[in-house]
């Protein structure tokens, strides 16, 4: 039985994070592993972390599903999920998380290469002769 759980979504560049929360166990699973093991950086972890010590999660469960992009925007994805989550099943702590302003989305993406052009500013060099 699964019982009252919590399900977001957390976006960051191309990376997209699905989280389900639960009462259970304090666990953290990353796409069916540890979230130690899927996220070999202690920076990856770091970012994830930011929110988790702020909030008391020993009787939660998390269920993450995350693709796209690398393991620091992934991180950041998750991050951002988990905070939603957190605000739909503890009101108590939404002024927290807002205050941190981990539940917003960053709208930066990388800029596409122009034709004509070395890289999406960058210009050939001149030469005179």
């Amino acid at each position: 039985m699964l019982g009252i759980y919590f399900n977001s979504l957390g976006k960051k560049k191309t990376s997209v994070a699905k989280v389900l929360i639960k009462s259970g166990k304090r666990k953290i699973i990353v796409n069916n592993k540890n979230i130690y093991i899927y996220f070999k950086k202690g920076t990856s972890v770091e970012v994830i972390n930011e929110i988790l010590k702020e909030i008391d999660y020993s009787n939660l469960e998390i269920i993450v599903s995350v693709k796209g992009g690398g393991y620091m925007s992934q991180a950041q994805a998750v991050r951002m999920a988990i905070s939603k989550c957190i605000c739909a099943y503890d009101n108590k702590s939404k002024n927290l998380i807002r205050n941190l302003a981990l539940s917003r989305f960053d709208s930066r993406v990388v800029e596409r290469k122009k034709i004509g052009l070395v890289k999406s500013r960058k210009r050939k060099q001149f030469s005179k002769r």
